[in-house]
């Protein structure tokens, strides 16, 4: 593996420093602090180490700074085009969960994620991960319980 060099000024480096203490995204400062370490000479294994990222994030940073300079360490996502999970989808996903699955012609009395996916599917024409579905059910507050044991009247 060839050794990375890249040399800041100092102007430079007090510049990402102050930019540093003002960014909240926690990436963004990592891979900041990854191009100070790697103009103060450290390694890739040494600087994954001390910011608890992987050795080829180290790389990949250091690529895009010799490419792009500074704006090579912005992150790219925000081109990914407009979220699947929206309020309507997230309406569908509320009114879905209020009737059963016997409704939509399954034969299985509890919601499971798969299935709410396929429900989802059918009314909506999007897609989504079990994931993502999961994370959805959580922030809402949609879950299922253990079934409450109960006796009968003696």
């Amino acid at each position: 593996m060839e050794r990375i060099v890249i040399k800041l000024t100092r102007q430079v480096k007090r510049h990402f420093r102050r930019t540093i203490k003002k960014i909240k995204d926690a990436r963004l400062k990592t891979r900041y602090l990854i191009i100070l370490h790697t103009a103060d000479g450290r390694s890739r294994r040494n600087i994954a180490k001390m910011l608890l990222c992987s050795a080829s994030t180290v790389d990949r940073v250091r690529r895009r700074f010799g490419e792009e300079g500074e704006l090579g360490l912005i992150d790219r996502r925000g081109d990914n085009g407009p979220a699947k999970v929206n309020e309507d989808y997230i309406l569908a996903l509320i009114k879905a969960v209020e009737r059963t699955p016997l409704d939509y012609g399954y034969r299985r009395p509890t919601w499971a994620p798969e299935l709410l996916i396929c429900v989802l599917t059918e009314l909506t024409g999007i897609t989504v991960s079990r994931t993502t579905m999961c994370r959805l059910l959580r922030r809402l507050g949609i879950r299922r319980g253990m079934p409450k044991p109960t006796v009968g009247c003696p």
